[in-house]
């Protein structure tokens, strides 16, 4: 995670994605002998030119695929795919064909994302836990003595935790158990109870404890949060709009805030690692990017550099009207000058980019050494702007401290860092999930993305403060760091976003009345909310600026407050 500073402002080359695709050869790891490996090979490059074209152009921030993916897929090599990993007896005896790993690693593209999420469990981990991804997949939990034979039998180790020092107990249980192959179960102490419950707060509540800002391990905001039952207890919390992302270590930090925050990340890795291996999901928002508006800024700088070079080229110009055209380009209206930039790491002006780099004002005649020095330092060393399944290992490297346990890289055959996340976390991140979900299976499609199994319908009797504590119920998902609790109707759309997580299908309405907001919300959740005539809602009369809303619209409800 740490970044590297080039004391002259000039950074590594870094070489194109791309170049590692040009050849008609498939990689050496694949064994296999067949004619249509050529064909393979083939598509393998034409998907590489589809996922990287924009490095053979002047458009660095674009990297958008022509293509859908979706065209890459095979149908009957899935199919085939399918019934292997699907069959216990060939996941129970580890009989699976050489040709599907190897193909999978090799041309990932042609194998939709749920069959090389299966492909990973059955040859990343033991055989129990490939059987146990097997079974929640298909739904399959009768008890006939078929399906006793190939039954799961997986070592359970319990662990009793207090709350009070959460993530450090955290720390040495995953430094205990790192390397053991056992189910990893939790029990509160002075608390009854343990199990699936108590072990999914546990991951969800480590990763909230990682988001203190006290760690400084992510980019953004801190926002405040109170602790309810200790008024003198205040926490700060990071915060990004898009997402977490690994704040950067200027070259001279100090040696012991290094370390502390490597050995930081270095249990977030085993601790994902842990996650990925029990099939738990982590409520951590991590982020693809470092922040689409700053990338939006520099994309506008790319282009007034694309027609700084074009005026420059253009023969037809006299000197005077060249210096006309070169000052008349502006960014929004201003000159590079007038945008007050220079070079220091854009939200982190201790962190310079060139030696006294505070000092030195971006022009247009330096524009082109910031955009290199800023595009080179602004991601991990040798980290590319758009993260493929060749990178992925490296990144993961980066951000987590070599976390993750050997071998996972090779087995990971993910087209991108985006459905890797969306595997750890469990989130819908942008553009990573289809939206073509249905009203019927969309209670089917949220209880895959939040990982839990959410109540059948909502308690009857509900107490809680204010609206954010009652929609995190509705949804089951634990709500990202900064949601304010003081929700303006106006926004509720977008706050719903965010809560769940989700570009919801275009069919359903963006402009939320407080009519149809109960159906709004039994659409998104699947939820049957109660019913009139059989349930009565009691509430804590709301207070602030909830105080005004209209709870019994809200819940089409007889209403009483306490």
């Amino acid at each position: 995670m740490m970044y590297v500073f080039i004391v002259d402002g000039h950074c590594p080359v870094m070489v194109p994605a791309l170049n590692a695709y040009l050849t008609d050869k498939l990689p050496a790891f694949v064994t296999v002998m067949d004619p249509s490996l050529d064909v393979i090979a083939l598509l393998r490059i034409l998907h590489a030119f589809n996922n990287y074209w924009s490095t053979m152009y002047e458009v660095p921030f674009s990297h958008k695929p022509i293509m859908s993916f979706n065209e890459f897929l095979s149908s009957k090599l899935t199919a085939k795919a399918n019934r292997q990993l699907q069959d216990p007896l060939v996941i129970m005896t580890g009989n699976l064909p050489n040709w599907l790993a190897e193909i999978a690693n090799a041309a990932p593209f042609m194998f939709p994302f749920e069959t090389r999420q299966l492909l990973f469990y059955a040859t990343t981990f033991d055989r129990d836990r490939a059987l146990m991804r097997l079974q929640d997949n298909t739904g399959d939990n009768s008890s006939n003595d078929n399906n006793e034979r190939v039954a799961p039998r997986l070592d359970r180790r319990r662990r009793v935790v207090n709350r009070s020092d959460l993530l450090k107990q955290a720390e040495k249980v995953i430094d205990e158990l790192g390397n053991s192959k056992a189910l990893l179960e939790i029990q509160y102490e002075n608390e009854v109870g343990t199990g699936l419950g108590p072990t999914l707060e546990f991951y969800a509540l480590v990763s909230k404890e990682l988001q203190k800002s006290e760690f400084e391990l992510w980019r953004g905001e801190s926002l405040v949060e109170k602790n309810s039952s200790e008024n003198e207890h205040i926490t700060e919390y990071s915060f990004s709009i898009c997402g977490l992302f690994p704040a950067p270590l200027a070259r001279n930090a100090k040696a012991a805030i290094v370390n502390r925050i490597k050995a930081k990340f270095k249990f977030l890795g085993k601790f994902m690692a842990k996650a990925l291996m029990d099939s738990r999901m982590l409520d951590l928002p991590l982020s693809l990017f470092i922040d689409p508006v700053i990338a939006k800024s520099f994309q506008q700088l790319e282009d007034i550099l694309r027609q700084k070079h074009r005026i420059l080229a253009d023969k037809s110009h006299t000197e005077e009207s060249r210096q006309l055209a070169l000052e008349s380009l502006s960014m929004d209206g201003c000159s590079i000058e007038d945008l007050d930039i220079d070079f220091t790491l854009p939200g982190y002006s201790h962190i310079e980019l060139k030696k006294g780099g505070k000092d030195i004002p971006v022009t247009l005649d330096n524009l082109e050494e910031y955009l290199q020095v800023i595009t080179g330092l602004g991601l991990p060393n040798r980290i590319h702007t758009s993260v493929s399944y060749d990178n992925l290992w490296e990144y993961l490297q980066v951000i987590t401290g070599l976390g993750l346990p050997n071998g996972i890289h090779t087995s990971v055959s993910y087209d991108n860092l985006q459905e890797y996340l969306q595997v750890i976390t469990g989130l819908g991140l942008p553009n990573g999930i289809h939206t073509s979900v249905s009203y019927d299976n969309l209670w089917e499609y949220l209880q895959v993305i939040t990982g839990l199994g959410l109540p059948n319908r909502i308690h009857t009797s509900v107490s809680y403060d204010n609206l954010q504590e009652y929609l995190q119920v509705i949804t089951g998902l634990g709500l990202p760091n900064g949601i304010h609790t003081s929700v303006s109707y106006d926004n509720l759309w977008e706050y719903l976003q965010v809560i769940t997580g989700l570009g919801l299908p275009n069919g359903i309405h963006t402009s939320v009345s407080y009519d149809n907001l109960q159906e709004y919300l039994l659409v998104i959740t699947g939820l049957g909310l109660p019913k009139q005539d059989s349930y009565i809602c009691y509430l804590r009369k709301p207070t602030g600026i909830l105080a005004g809303y209209n709870w019994a619209r809200f819940h089409n409800l007889s209403l009483k407050t306490t």
